[in-house]
């Protein structure tokens, strides 16, 4: 029993001594004592931290050096700034230098010299835009208007008188009368006092008022019908021959194929001319112009927002891109009618439309046109017809090219009242 007890407490004993070990060699393979890597989660660590705090500091000395060189900016503004009052201070000028040649400008028209310069760009600009008008149109305006030579104004002489142009009878060349006080320089030509002449090819003449001139004189008063300038006063032509009288000439029968020689071929109780101009077919007792694509053809302008009934016979062209300018021509040596549509931003009615376009003009130059679908306005001679649609003005114009007779006056007819708005 004591050997026992004595062996339980030799064990007790041994488990309550503290136990010496035999030291390691430090050189020994340390990881044995670890837990591999790979069991480990991996420890949290600063890096995030610290790369916040770069990125701020990059911020930082961005905004910085931003602000400086704004800094440095509105420094040199002010710098400049200062120099050109400084400037200004020095040379005592109290205005921009535009508006000191502005104001010289109009100092200028006091003076005979300063008057004769104005006249000399004057006539320059309205040059310039008569060729362009020719260019686009093939023939010279009748008349000087700001509208159809694309100015906002027509240029007036400093006196308060108006710059006389006179288109000659022929329609191929025109003249600009003006007269200088003192004298000017008009490109490299040197120019004395007194009236003088511009023609189509810029040759300037002394003005004499010799038979020629009173010859175009006398056109330009009495509004010749080879330019038409929508006026309304032209003196027409008498109606070319007409055969049957029937109110179609012999060109327009040849036209529309009706018998020459007899007045209502169709023989339903109408005359061809009162079918001719009231839409309907002179060679059928029921039918109308517009079925018969033989006689006639219509015309679609989308762009422009109507259509037009012309004779099959003819072609028509556009003269400009924007379909604003239509002729309609059976020989390009006869007459031919003009559509030219207008904007109208202001909503003028049509007769403050027709004296802001022809200057001069009266309002009892017109009457009230009936058209197929819808009224307009007529000049008195019935050569020019006005519709307003949407802000737009429509101008429908005979334009007369042979002098001694009318031949198409029932054709125009047609043509004007079929206009109409195209929805």
């Amino acid at each position: 029993m004591f050997e026992s007890d004595n062996k339980i407490s030799s064990l007790n004993q041994s488990n309550l001594e503290p136990q010496t070990y035999e030291v390691v060699n430090s050189t020994q393979d340390d990881s044995m004592y670890y837990m591999p890597d790979k069991f480990l989660k991996p420890e949290k660590t600063k890096q995030g931290g610290g790369l916040f705090l770069k990125i701020l500091i990059v911020l930082l000395l961005i905004g910085v050096l931003s602000v400086g060189a704004f800094a440095f900016y509105i420094l040199k503004l002010k710098d400049d700034n200062t120099t050109i009052t400084n400037n200004e201070e020095v040379l005592n000028l109290e205005k921009k230098p535009q508006e000191q040649e502005e104001e010289k400008e109009v100092d200028n028209l006091d003076t005979p010299e300063g008057r004769d310069k104005k006249r000399i760009e004057d006539i320059q600009t309205l040059v310039s835009s008569i060729s362009l008008y020719f260019s686009r149109n093939k023939n010279y305006p009748g008349s000087l208007n700001a509208q159809a030579l694309n100015l906002k104004q027509l240029p007036v002489d400093p006196s308060g008188g108006v710059y006389t142009y006179i288109l000659d009878s022929s329609g191929r060349d025109y003249k600009l009368i003006f007269t200088l006080e003192y004298g000017a320089n008009f490109g490299d030509q040197a120019l004395l006092s007194g009236e003088y002449q511009i023609n189509s090819r810029g040759i300037i003449d002394e003005y004499k008022e010799d038979e020629e001139n009173q010859e175009d004189e006398n056109y330009k008063n009495n509004k010749d019908n080879t330019e038409n300038d929508n006026s309304g006063i032209f003196k027409i032509p008498p109606s070319g021959p007409d055969e049957d009288n029937d109110g179609l000439t012999n060109a327009e029968e040849l036209l529309f194929g009706t018998e020459i020689g007899i007045a209502d071929t169709d023989s339903d109780g109408y005359s061809d001319s009162d079918e001719i101009e009231n839409l309907y077919d002179p060679l059928s007792k029921t039918g109308k112009l517009a079925d018969n694509v033989v006689l006639a053809k219509v015309l679609y302008n989308e762009s422009q927002n109507y259509s037009i009934l012309y004779p099959a016979k003819w072609t028509f062209e556009h003269r400009t891109s924007d379909f604003k300018q239509t002729v309609f021509y059976g020989d390009r040596n006869d007459d031919f009618f003009l559509i030219e549509a207008y904007d109208n931003s202001q909503d003028l009615s049509l007769s403050n439309w027709y004296l802001s376009y022809s200057p001069g003009a009266k309002t009892e130059d017109l009457l009230v046109f009936s058209g197929e679908k819808m009224d307009g306005l007529s000049t008195k001679d019935g050569m020019n017809v006005y519709y307003s649609i949407n802000n737009k003005v429509y101008v429908l114009s005979y334009k007369v090219l042979n002098e001694k007779e009318l031949n198409y006056y029932s054709t125009f007819l047609m043509f004007a009242r079929s206009f109409r708005e195209m929805k």
